[in-house]
């Protein structure tokens, strides 16, 4: 797996944080969208293209 998909995480109100595996170098828009407990995101340097919206609809997030 080297991407991520459109909407992969949507409506996921428990996720509370995420670390992308290094595998990934493509993330997809509106991944996050209304993760409404979401508060860390870790994005290693292997990821190359982050599309838009990625992260939309989230109160407190911190990313890496």
């Amino acid at each position: 797996i080297t991407s991520i998909g459109m909407q992969a995480f949507e409506d996921c109100s428990s996720l509370s944080t995420i670390t992308i595996s290094p595998n990934i170098s493509k993330i997809e828009s509106a991944m996050f969208k209304n993760c409404t407990s979401l508060v860390s995101v870790t994005i290693p340097a292997s990821v190359t293209n982050i599309y838009e919206k990625t992260i939309i609809h989230i109160i407190n997030y911190h990313c890496i």
